[in-house]
């Protein structure tokens, strides 16, 4: 799957690197592991730093809002992909690129976001 992103951004290419749907339905179970490990890394440091009634309580938060971003990014890629197709010899063609840099972009936010909690300690 790696290889063929690579190559389509750098062939530039029109045909879309994911046709599979095999590739696609292991994309989207990529996506819900990686909710997970998220949701799981954010209640050890909320066990680390909070006392258990507050972590408890923000484990719930944050899953809410996990669950919240998991339908809002279903919809926005599915808007995005579904914008960027179009019928070539009667055949659907979906152009993923733009999905791609947003799915990206939102890893990389991510990220960003979570350095932020990166070296906090209890207070004393």
């Amino acid at each position: 799957m790696i290889s063929a992103v690579i190559n389509y951004f750098k062939t530039g290419s029109a045909a879309p690197p994911l046709t599979d749907p095999g590739v696609i339905r292991r994309t989207y179970e990529w996506k819900r592991w990686s909710i997970f490990i998220s949701l799981i890394l954010a209640g050890l440091i909320a066990v680390d730093i909070m006392p258990k009634a507050v972590a408890a309580t923000l484990k719930g938060l944050i899953g809410m809002f996990a669950y919240v971003g998991a339908g809002t990014q279903d919809w926005i890629s599915g808007f995005l992909i579904d914008g960027h197709k179009s019928v070539v010899a009667g055949k659907t063609v979906y152009d993923f690129a733009p999905v791609f840099y947003f799915w990206i972009g939102a890893s990389v936010l991510s990220i960003v976001l979570a350095t932020c909690a990166w070296n906090v300690r209890t207070r004393e």
